[in-house]
């Protein structure tokens, strides 16, 4: 994905490439590959983008909702109206029955539970704070973990199901209402070339890693994808001087010339020069 190969790119494109790879990068994660994903990396047509989000936010699955979530950045959503207060407010007194509930049973759903306990109480947080992308998807999060067996187990007791299906349709009306509030990257133009660079490096890198399992066993890789995806969000900041992003392509560097020399398996070994050179030559433009 050599982006001199490419005619250039306007602003608008280098933007909806950068989300698609920030959803990408979730997928990776999730050790999952996502061939219509990868595609749409590569050409990010915004109608294809929407039909993507259309679909996944809907799914059952959370690990398709939360790289919705992120491709929803990519996407014109309308406008809508949520008490933000009132919505809080709420969330703390699901976070404070669910509390009251974990010692009432048995200690898989006490970890199930307090699982959504806390996913709650982070959405309320990033409410507050103004981390709407956050707070979506910790929400999603919550969701998953309201559905999970041992929560549905815990409903056989009479005593407890009115409670805990309740919290779970309130949960699930409260990411219904979230999950397509519109949410927008404010980034830097003047780094998106910068930007786009770093991220190509990081999704290699990963792909290679955690889907293709080369060099499973050196910590070398996990530490430089650490890096780069901390150069990365910096890089999106405005508030972050270049300087900062520059140095945490430093520690990869020096990570990756201490430790790549040291790998004998051709390719590890391999993988490790590829990387080194890439950031090697990012790291000239965050100079520049």
């Amino acid at each position: 994905m050599n982006t001199s190969e490419r005619r250039e790119l306007s602003a608008e494109e280098k933007l909806r490439r950068l989300v698609v790879g920030l959803a990408v990068e979730c997928e990776i994660y999730n050790r999952r590959r996502n061939p219509e994903l990868l595609r749409l990396y590569s050409n990010p047509d915004p109608e294809e983008i929407k039909a993507l989000y259309e679909r996944l936010i809907t799914s059952e699955d959370h690990r398709d909702r939360e790289v919705a979530i992120w491709l929803g950045l990519a996407v014109e959503l309308p406008p809508i109206k949520i008490d933000f207060r009132d919505l809080i407010t709420e969330l703390q007194e699901m976070e404070f029955i669910l509390f009251h509930l974990l010692r009432r049973v048995d200690e898989e759903a006490q970890r199930d539970l307090s699982d959504w306990m806390n996913y709650l109480a982070n959405a309320a947080y990033s409410l507050r704070d103004g981390f709407l992308l956050d707070a979506k998807s910790d929400m999603n999060r919550a969701l998953e973990s309201s559905k999970r067996e041992s929560v549905e187990r815990a409903k056989v007791n009479s005593r407890l199901r009115y409670e805990i299906e309740l919290l779970q349709a309130e949960t699930s009306r409260r990411f219904e209402e979230l999950k397509n509030l519109p949410v927008s990257l404010d980034l830097p133009e003047e780094r998106l070339d910068l930007l786009m660079g770093i991220q190509e490096a990081l999704l290699k890198l990963m792909r290679r890693y955690y889907l293709d399992h080369i060099g499973r066993k050196y910590d070398l890789f996990p530490y430089v994808v650490q890096r780069l995806n901390s150069a990365l969000r910096y890089a999106m900041r405005r508030d972050v001087e270049m300087e900062r992003v520059g140095k945490e392509m430093e520690l990869a560097l020096i990570y990756l010339r201490e430790r790549g020399t040291k790998i004998s398996e051709e390719e590890p070994a391999a993988l490790a020069r590829e990387m080194l050179g890439e950031i090697e030559r990012l790291a000239l433009r965050v100079e520049d």
